[in-house]
């Protein structure tokens, strides 16, 4: 996961951590847990679908994000 492009896409629409915990109804710690790929944590199928349909992601801004290495 590109966890900088993520958190580049939360900057420009002014959000946090806590902004995406709300939307994908996780705790912040959640988010940052799986934003830092802690604890085995990984964004599932679902929580992906919400974050790009929310930043207006194309198909190569998500596939850069969330399946490349």
């Amino acid at each position: 996961m590109n966890k900088t492009m993520l958190r580049s896409l939360m900057a420009l629409h002014n959000e946090n951590y806590s902004d995406l915990a709300k939307l994908l109804q996780l705790t912040p710690q959640t988010v940052s847990d799986k934003l830092n790929e802690r604890k085995g944590a990984e964004f599932k199928q679902g929580e992906i679908a919400a974050i790009a349909k929310h930043y207006k992601m194309t198909d190569k801004q998500l596939i850069a994000c969330f399946f490349a290495r």
